[in-house]
This record gives C-alpha cells, sequence and structure tokens, in this order.
C-alpha cells in the first residue's frame, strides 16, 4: 500500500511539474495565456509554492501583452499590498485598463475603488458607471445597485 501511495504521490508532483514547466514555456514563447496561467497559479498556490512576487511578474507580462484578466489580477496584487507595495492609485489604473479592454471584474473592481475612494475621489456617479458597464457585459446582470 505504501508502495502505491508513493508511487501516486510521485506520478502527481511530475504532473504539476510537467504542467509548470509547459506553462513556463508558452509564457516564454510569448502565449500570454500560459503568463496569466502562471499569475494565477503562484497567487494561489497551486501547483507551484505560493509566490506574490512571480505572481505580479506573470500577471505583468500577461497585461502588458493584452490579457485583461492579467490586469485585472494585478490590480488586485496592488489594491491588497501582495508582492508588491500596496498602491491604489496603480489599481486604479490597472482595473482602468482591463476594464476598457472588456474585462467585467475590472469594471466592477473600478467601481468600488470609486464607491470607496481608493485611489480616486469618491464619486457615487463614477461607481454606478462602472458597476453598470460591468452589468452591461453581463457580469452584475441581478445585482440592484443602489447609491
Amino acid at each position: 500500500m505504501k508502495k502505491i501511495l508513493l508511487v501516486a504521490v510521485m506520478l502527481v508532483t511530475g504532473l504539476s511539474a510537467g504542467f509548470v514547466e509547459d506553462k513556463e514555456k508558452l509564457c516564454d514563447d510569448g502565449i500570454m495565456a500560459g503568463c496569466f496561467s502562471l499569475g494565477i497559479m503562484y497567487s494561489k498556490g497551486d501547483r507551484v509554492k505560493q509566490d506574490y512576487s512571480k505572481a505580479v511578474k506573470f500577471y505583468t507580462k500577461a497585461c502588458d501583452g493584452g490579457v485583461a484578466g492579467g490586469c485585472t489580477n494585478l490590480g488586485i496584487m496592488y489594491h491588497e499590498g501582495q508582492g508588491v507595495k500596496q498602491d491604489h492609485s496603480k489599481a486604479v489604473k490597472l482595473y482602468t485598463k482591463a476594464c476598457d479592454r472588456g474585462e467585467d471584474n475590472g469594471c466592477t473592481n473600478l467601481g468600488m475603488m470609486y464607491e470607496n475612494g481608493q485611489g480616486v475621489g469618491r464619486d457615487d456617479f463614477k461607481a454606478v458607471e462602472f458597476y453598470t458597464k460591468a452589468s452591461d457585459h453581463g457580469f452584475l446582470k441581478d445585482v440592484l445597485i443602489l447609491v
């Protein structure tokens, strides 16, 4: 039984390592979805040791490469101060970039920044504007927004 368990652990570990290496190769080859996936993996500690600094590196590459979700997730890292110094203004810029690219979570997060006055002046009308933009994309279709 111990041998079977050991073999299973070795197989899973080997598959995980190969999976990460495949994503790294994709990212190195300019496939931004690979960079984005690596960012998620490092931010969550999925198949790799959690490392916010590496997550920031891969989200940055994905965002710069046109992946709107990379911009949103990088914005979250700046918003929360994970792997970088907390910077709400930088988070707003990244959420704006994501929202401009049609990424619903970026629009929603941008709305929250305006609602809470983080990185921007508090502005309920702007908050509603960005929540509505996310809703128009279908993200918040069941949410009633009251200001």
